[in-house]
Order: C-alpha cells, then structure tokens, then sequence
C-alpha cells in the first residue's frame, strides 16, 4: 500500500508540474453549450442529460454538481481534471503491474512505472487534461480501468464481490460515455489470456457468466433506453456518423493512432506528418503492414504458452489497444493541426503506453532505464509544447473577451474570429447560426451582448500576434480581407470556409483573402477584427 501510495504521490506531483499554468484554462467552445444547458434548468435535468442527445445521466450528474459548486472558477476544474488524469495513470500502473505478476516477471513494477508515466506524460492528452467539456472522457476510463481490475481481483481471490463492483463500475461508466460500450470485449480478452496462462478454462467461463454476459445485458438496456428517450438507436453524432464502415480508413487509422500514440508524430512538421499518415491510405504500404500485424498476433496466440511475461503483456495489450478505438476508428482522424480531436485516443492509448513499456522491459536493466528515461524527457518536452498552446491560448480568449466594447451597438460583424490557437480550440462553432462569441460573452465573460452579431469568418492562429488587414475597396460596401502573414487559412462550421450569402452580405473567398460586401447594414453597425488578443474597429 505504500508502495502504492508513492506511485500516486509521484504522478499527481508530475501532472502539476506540466498542467499547472492550465489552471484557468479550458473554458472555450463546447463549454458554452454545455452551460446553456445547465443554467437551462434544474438538477432534474440530470435524467434527461439536459437534453444531450445520448443517456448520459451519470456525467451529466457530475457536471452539474461541478458547475453549481465551481462556476468560472478554474482551479477547481482544474483540481478535479488533473487529479483524475493522474489517478487514471495510477489504475494503469495497478492494472500493468497485476498482469505481469500474473505472467510471473520479477520486478514488475518498473515496467508498470514506466507503463503509467508513458501515459501520464504524453503531449497526446492535454485536450481532456485541460478541456473542461472532457470530463466524459476522463471519468469513463476511470470506471473501465476499474471494471477491468475487478476482473483481475476475481481472478486472483475468486470472491463474487469483486465481480459485482466491477459490473456496477461498468454500469456507472456506460451511463458516463460511449467508450466504455467495448469494456465487455477487453474483459473476455483479458479473461481468456488469464484462462489460457493458468491453463484454467473456468476462468474464461466463469467470467464469461458471471460478468460479461451481465454487462451485454446492460448494453442491450442502453440501447433500449437510448431509443426510448430520444428516438434513435444511435446517440450522440447519430448513426449516419457511428455506423459508417469505410474499411480502408479504419485499417489506416489504427495504424494511424498508433503512430501517433507512441511516437509524438502528431507534432512533426507538417510535410513529415502529411508523408507518414498519408502513407497508410496507399495499399502498397497498408496491407503489408497488415499482414505483418496479422502474422505476428498469429504467432503470439500459436506460441502464447513458452513467451517471456514481456511478450505476454505486449501482446494483450496490442489487442486491447485495438478494441479500446473501436468506439472511434471510423471518425475522422485529424493530424493537420496540434490536439485537435486526441480526445479520442486518450482510453487507448493506456494500453499503447502499457505496451510500449512491456517491449522495452525486454531490454537488459540498464539499457532498459536509459531508453525509458530518454523516452520520457523527449516526451516531457513535446508536452510542455503542447501546454504552451493552451496557456497562450487562455490568453487570446480571455484577453479578447475582456477587451470586446460594443454592446451598445446594434450590429456587430466580426471579420477574423479565432477558431484555435496552433489546434487548441478557442471560438470554434459548428452551427449555422454562429454563436460562439456571443455564448462566450454570455456565459464565460457574463457580460451578454443583445444585439446581433455575425461572425463572417473565422481562422487558426500560428502565433499569438496574428491578424489581418482590411480596407475599403471601390465602395463603402465592399471590404478586402487578407492575412498579414502566412500559415492562417480562413475557417467556418470548423472545416474551411467557402463562399456563400447570407440576408446581410456576401463572402467571397480568392485563397488567402476575401471580400465582403454589405447590402444594408443597420446604421452605427461594428465592423471588428483581431490581433494580438485585441480587437480594433473598421470606421465606415
């Protein structure tokens, strides 16, 4: 226990030492919908998730309580998220460390250290680390994790308690989030390689009857009630997005998540990146590596019985691995910018992390140490990296809020909102209506602007102090818009903007400049654009 306690002290003090200047961080975008929903009615809303369209009572109950207690206030967001960050690491550490005392390797808890501190410290986590709205993701790995090492518990004592702690934790989790619908598959994965290394066919069986067939009876509910109360079958993105099977997509981006997950090639230079993903849309590159995949797992299931406990642990935790993405491998995978969408990741990559740290355990001692310590820095050093991005980010999008002045006007058009900084998302808004600003100053700013404004366009930001110029062209109705520097591309509905009219002008993109022509603006209307976390007035 105070072994364990170590562990925990360790990890928890690592988390600050990166994550602490994000303590104001992660109000942005998605938040504001979630505290419209929240201010939009009483803690009965709790059973209706507050109208989210999927059965998520559990987290919903979580972030109630959070926002009523918390409110703005960053550090407690931020206590709660790091904290959880680090006990996720933690049930990493147990869970590694129970499988190779299983396969019997002597010394284990190096390698499970190495297993949790690959996670903990992966520059891949910051968007649930930072971003408040992640708590789903968080909390739902927190209950896998610990459904997973019930069965584990099981195994060892064979007391029935810990079989129905690990069903109420996987009860509590597929009420939480999507992810955990695939706990019941890497629970019949792990009880058919404990099975197959004691040589004890019961193990598979009993935890075949006694927990995993539970368990799919709880999804079988979920599914009922899901189409009760909303009525589809399919929550959250819907079925049109979670049950589309493009089969070359998914094959490249398991790949894709392992590169990845393991080898920080999410932050190489844009080229380097674009060749590496790219590559494994090609089926000269795709099915070979396929076949090696296929060949080896076929060789580790053949020969599973005379592996070292090393290769034992790799293996598991490959499948594993594989089965945690399967909630997310037909998404899209994005890698042109930093963070975006590495929420995804966050459950499998505790596996990646755990297999990584197995083949490395491979290695003589010392050699071991000094290849998972260099690991580490260089991974310290991309995530410090990553964090950066958030805390200038929290700049922009405070400093901007803090700055905008016109609430007397009665229109205000703003020409280059901020989409995200280096990926980090600051005024992102996927709706026709576009209200990531006015939501911002609503419910993060709590000075409401009651007029209307239009967000025309938005863009990505490379540095801090980017930002455009805009001039009157041969009318007073027509505006030119350009960027003052290269790397920016113009954004709207957060993919790439394109031309289109609305009742009050007209957009026209020519690559990295457009135009924008009024038809009847309301007299003393506010024509705004940013730079460098300031916005400045167009006089007409």
């Amino acid at each position: 226990m105070k072994k364990h306690l170590s562990v925990f002290a360790l990890l928890f003090v690592l988390t600050h030492v990166f994550y602490i200047q994000t303590r104001h961080a992660g109000f942005v975008t998605d938040f504001t919908g979630l505290a419209a929903r929240l201010e939009g009615s009483d803690w009965t809303g709790i059973f209706s998730s507050f109208g989210f369209p999927a059965p998520h009572p559990v987290l919903f109950s979580f972030f109630y309580f959070f926002y009523k207690i918390f409110g703005h206030d960053g550090l407690g967001w931020y206590l709660v998220h790091s904290t959880m960050h680090a006990g996720n690491a933690m049930l990493l550490f147990m869970l590694t460390l129970r499988l190779l005392r299983f396969f019997r390797l002597d010394n284990a808890e190096w390698p499970a250290l190495a297993g949790a501190l690959f996670f903990l410290l992966s520059p891949n986590q910051t968007e649930v680390v930072v971003w408040r709205v992640c708590f789903n993701y968080l909390l739902s790995s927190t209950l896998a994790l610990t459904t997973v090492l019930g069965l584990l518990r099981w195994a060892e004592r064979h007391s029935s308690r810990d079989l129905y702690l690990a069903l109420f934790a996987f009860a509590l989790g597929l009420f939480t989030f999507e992810l955990t619908l695939v706990v019941p598959f890497i629970c019949t994965a792990i009880a058919a390689v404990l099975a197959a290394e004691r040589r004890q066919p019961t193990l598979l069986t009993g935890a075949l009857l006694r927990l995993i067939l539970p368990q799919l009876a709880l999804v079988a509910l979920y599914f009922i009630l899901t189409k009760w109360s909303i009525g589809v079958w399919v929550g959250y993105y819907g079925a049109d997005t979670h049950l589309r099977f493009p089969l070359v997509d998914i094959l490249g981006n398991y790949f894709r998540y392992g590169l990845k997950t393991l080898f920080f090639v999410r932050f190489l230079e844009h080229p380097a990146k674009e060749a590496v993903f790219s590559a494994f849309s090609r089926p000269i590159v795709l099915y070979p590596a396929l076949a090696f995949v296929a060949a080896a797992l076929a060789f580790w299931v053949a020969r599973f019985r005379k592996l070292s406990p090393q290769w034992k642990l790799a293996g598991l935790m490959l499948i594993l691995f594989g089965l945690a993405l399967l909630p997310v491998i037909n998404l899209y995978f994005n890698y042109l910018l930093h963070i975006e969408n590495d929420r995804y990741g966050y459950f499998a990559s505790m596996f990646a992390a755990g297999m990584l740290a197995a083949l490395l355990a491979m290695l003589p001692r010392k050699a071991f140490y000094a290849t998972a310590i260099v690991y580490l820095i260089i991974s310290g050093v991309v995530l410090h990296r990553a964090v950066s991005y958030w805390r200038t980010g929290t700049w922009l999008h405070q400093s901007l809020l803090a700055d905008f002045r016109w609430f007397d006007r009665p229109e205000v058009y703003v020409l280059n909102l901020p989409d995200n900084f280096q990926g980090a998302p600051l005024f992102r808004d996927f709706n026709e209506g576009k209200h990531a600003l006015t939501d911002a100053l609503r419910y993060v700013q709590r000075k409401p602007y009651e007029g209307k404004l239009y967000e025309v366009v938005q863009y990505n930001l490379v540095k801090a102090d980017d930002g455009i110029r805009a001039n009157w062209a041969d009318s007073t109705k027509t505006l030119l818009v350009q960027f003052e520097q290269y790397g920016n591309w113009w954004w709207r509905k957060g993919i790439g903007a394109s031309d289109y009219e609305t009742d009050n002008y007209v957009f026209a993109r020519n690559d990295l400049q457009y135009t924008l022509t009024f038809k009847q603006p309301a007299p003393n209307a506010a024509i705004i654009y940013q730079k460098a976390g300031k916005w400045f007035e167009i006089t007409q």
